[in-house]
């Protein structure tokens, strides 16, 4: 068992993950092909794995530059500690979801950016709900 913050959890987390990359242009443009793969070899279940594929082609760096990502992941139960996997994914990061994610960003000035991510996926806990929303980003470094 494992505990944080005082809860304690039914099963430990000891992770193996691999991840690849490859670069290269489509014409002009970058593109990227990546992967990830994680297991979770000490949960003692079968719900313990996880995968992600995608693409983005282009690199909104320059004013008036753009990019497009799109990825496909599937979590279940036990790949991970659900309080580290992507918040922003299957309604607040939890695992034993699955489905796609389609981001678009734009480069209004340097160091300034405005995209829009588009997630649908699929919670396969007790409600098995279909989410479906837009998330819009005005991203400015300094």
């Amino acid at each position: 068992n494992t505990t944080l913050d005082g809860e304690t959890y039914a099963f430990d987390y000891n992770l193996i993950e691999a991840f690849a990359q490859y670069d290269t242009k489509l014409g002009e443009m970058p593109w990227s092909m990546f992967g990830n793969y994680v297991v979770n070899h000490a949960s003692g279940v079968n719900e313990d794995t996880g995968w992600l594929i995608g693409t983005m082609l282009n690199k909104a760096k320059k004013p008036g530059s753009w990019q497009f990502r799109y990825t496909y992941r599937d979590i279940e139960a036990d790949a991970v500690f659900a309080a580290f996997n992507d918040s922003d994914f299957a309604r607040d990061g939890v695992t034993n979801s699955r489905g796609h994610t389609f981001s678009y960003a734009y480069a209004l000035a340097k160091n300034t950016t405005i995209g829009a991510t588009y997630f649908h996926d699929e919670n396969l806990n007790k409600d098995k709900s279909d989410n479906k929303r837009l998330q819009v980003d005005l991203k400015v470094k300094f």
